[in-house]
């Protein structure tokens, strides 16, 4: 859990849609990741921005320390590679050329979505093999059911001898 702004407690997730903020059972807030400019943190707050109907927006959190921030951060990084992009080179890479940097190095550096979907496409399967059997319930299980039912004798206390 995560507070907001004003201080509410909220949840945040990532899914293949976007990005997810939840008050309760309530969905306030998907950011679809084509949306989603920019995730960073800083300390125990976490940032995400992007625009929504057309307005550019910057929705701030704040969470319990600074290592669950930065996972949020990572998490989020992680998932918006892989859903957004088509292509795994389409992710910028850091250089560290860059003397003077400031920030996280950490990128995500795996098979996109649409990779993924391609390779396992590709996939030659067998069909698996599947028995299915018919199980009826007809009268005469319903009533052998029924006699043993109704010839239950009532369990007796054992008493203390």
């Amino acid at each position: 859990p995560c507070k907001d702004s004003t201080g509410t407690t909220t949840f945040l997730g990532f899914t293949a849609a976007g990005f997810v903020v939840f008050q309760g059972n309530k969905r306030i807030h998907l950011l679809k990741w084509p949306d989603v400019y920019k995730l960073r943190f800083e300390g125990k707050t976490f940032y995400v921005t992007g625009t929504q109907k057309e307005k550019k927006v910057v929705l701030v959190y704040h969470t319990s320390t600074p290592a669950a921030c930065k996972h949020l951060w990572k998490c989020g990084v992680e998932n918006q590679a892989f859903y957004k992009y088509t292509k795994s080179s389409q992710i910028k890479m850091m250089s560290s050329s860059s003397l003077f940097f400031k920030g996280s190095r950490f990128r995500y550096s795996g098979k996109v979505a649409k990779e993924v979907v391609e390779a396992s496409s590709k996939i030659q399967r067998d069909p698996p093999e599947v028995h299915r059997a018919i199980i009826s319930r007809g009268r005469s299980s319903y009533s052998l059911n029924k006699q043993l039912i109704i010839n239950m004798e009532p369990l007796q206390p054992i008493l203390p001898s």
